[in-house]
């Protein structure tokens, strides 16, 4: 998370300012903002920006936009960022969105908004004693993002009282190199794929603020061409996104499914027109939220990942079952049960957020907020009071925003979890197949040397008389004399009686010629003497 990228730092060269850029920017006090921020809905600065978007060296973006129009900056310094926040925007842009990709580059930012008292040199008392709490405790090692690495569907929901702030990890089905020798036992059980950390805010402010974990730290945006078709996978949705805040894209080459209402007008109704201001905001932090592309690449299509391999699995199975195949469908199965866990921390991401906040009488009773009834009559106190309704956390969404993030629950309920639900149970079925499968493999192994033991136990059964017919023949007896002829005469008998004499025992007892039959001759007799009998006792 801490890789240099000075593109977020350092201002790009100075170009013409935009004669239609409004005083606002002007006013901020920034002399090369005028510089950096452009018309979104110019053909030339979108397809730069557009560009921009899918850079890895750059650093973070700012969008301001309404009905009419919309400006966009990318790569801005501290000064700017501050400048932005500080200074009230327009009714005509009423919606900004703050994107960053490399949040280190910014800490700068974070620490004046939100200033952290740090240990100089004379509270080294205190560095020691953490020091040393920190070697007898490991647990005072662990940071968030150690935490969000190890357990992927972490998901975090925070209110405050002017914003609500989600974070929570995305999985994307990107390729991997991934080598038995070079990786872990524990790293076969986690899905294939880039994992990659997201806050997202939305302020009251009407400002959505994204940020992002760098997927490939120490990396300086330097990519290979792997890495680059990587993090175009990455951010295909925030890009979509972003092309729908311009009015310069070229809409008839978009699918259906990725036009998104936030910019683009529904309908021209007077309730519409009256509460799309009101809208964009939480319509733009839900389309950030909603990535529904990479849940369809990871569980929902037909051919997906875990699908495939359990469909090869069980063919593989078909042509011969091992127990290799067990370890195999384990591993799956706690791929999947992680996937699991990640879609049922959004529906709970999703619970939260449409969760309303409710006043209780112990934090009335127990804080400075009264009701609106109550409020004129303790004007007159010398301790200040809070309205109600600015005591509750979070930032209210509309019912545009609302209604999607309940359809957003329904889809992940309804083909994510189901879906994989489905290839546990398939799961476990291969593995009950494949345990049939060796057990039926073993019994034909039985079964073959059965016959081979029948066999041989026949041919020696076969020529025992012929034995000891030869025996008695070579036995010299006084009187007795015995000619040729009459030697192989009765060696073709006494073959011939035991030919007929095994062929019965074999047919009798349901094992002629070393195989099973369906049923025992004498099992045949039994049941026709015995159908016999009933036939006649009921003509009778």
């Amino acid at each position: 998370m801490d890789a240099d990228h000075p593109q977020a730092s350092t201002p790009r060269p100075l170009t013409s300012t935009d004669p239609q850029l409004p005083e606002y920017y002007q006013d901020i006090g920034v002399t090369y903002l005028l510089q950096e921020f452009k018309n979104l809905d110019d053909r030339a600065s979108f397809e730069l920006f557009e560009r921009a978007v899918g850079n890895p060296k750059t650093g973070n973006f700012v969008v301001d936009f309404g009905d009419e129009e919309a400006w966009c900056g990318f790569d801005l310094a501290v000064d700017a960022f501050n400048g932005l926040l500080e200074a009230k925007r327009p009714a005509a842009l009423n919606t900004r969105w703050i994107n960053i990709w490399y949040p280190a580059d910014h800490k700068p930012t974070l620490q004046e908004k939100s200033p952290v008292p740090s240990l100089d040199l004379e509270e080294g008392s205190e560095t020691t004693e953490l020091s040393s709490l920190s070697e007898l405790d490991p647990l005072h090692n662990i940071n968030h993002y150690s935490i969000v690495d190890d357990v992927w569907h972490y998901s975090s929901v925070d209110w405050g009282r002017r914003y609500v702030c989600l974070g929570y990890n995305s999985l994307y089905s990107v390729p991997t190199e991934r080598r038995e020798d070079e990786y872990p036992q524990s790293h076969r059980d986690l899905p294939d794929g880039k994992r990659v950390w997201t806050w997202l805010l939305l302020c009251e402010d009407r400002t959505v603020i994204s940020i992002h974990e760098d997927p490939y730290p120490y990396k300086n945006g330097d990519l290979d061409k792997q890495e680059q078709r990587a993090l175009n996978v990455i951010r295909r949705n925030l890009l979509n996104v972003f092309r729908q805040l311009s009015k310069a894209r070229n809409s008839a080459k978009e699918s259906p499914l990725t036009i998104l209402p936030i910019r683009k007008q529904v309908g021209d109704s007077k309730e519409e027109t009256l509460h799309r201001p009101t809208d964009a905001p939480g319509l733009l932090f839900y389309y950030l939220f909603d990535d529904w592309y990479t849940s369809y690449g990871l569980v929902v299509k037909r051919e997906h990942q875990h699908g495939a391999e359990l469909n090869q699995l069980r063919e593989a199975m078909l042509q011969k079952a091992e127990l290799s195949h067990v370890d195999r469908l384990h591993h799956i199965g706690r791929q999947l049960a992680v996937l699991k866990r990640i879609h049922q921390s959004y529906e709970r991401i999703i619970d939260r957020v449409l969760e309303k906040q409710k006043a209780t009488l112990a934090s009335l009773t127990n804080s400075n907020i009264l009701p609106g009834l109550q409020r004129e009559e303790s004007v007159s106190s010398s301790q200040p009071q809070i309205a109600e309704a600015e005591s509750l956390l979070g930032v209210s969404l509309s019912s545009a925003a609302r209604v999607r993030f309940e359809r957003l629950k329904d889809l992940i309920r309804l083909y994510a979890l189901s879906e994989i639900q489905d290839c546990l149970d398939q799961k476990e079925s291969l593995v009950m197949m494949n345990f049939n499968l060796i057990a039926i493999k073993e019994s034909y192994s039985v079964e073959r040397l059965t016959r081979i033991t029948l066999l041989l136990a026949k041919v020696t059964i076969l020529f025992m008389p012929v034995s000891l017919m030869t025996a008695y023949f070579s036995t010299q007896l006084q009187d007795v004399r015995f000619t040729s002829h009459a030697y192989w005469t009765a060696f073709a008998v006494v073959l011939s009686a035991s030919i007929c004499a095994l062929m019965l025992f074999g047919a009798v007892s349901g094992t002629l010629e070393g195989r099973m039959v369906v049923r025992p001759l004498s099992r045949v007799l039994v049941d026709f003497w015995r159908g016999k009998v009933g036939g006649s006792r009921t003509g009778a």
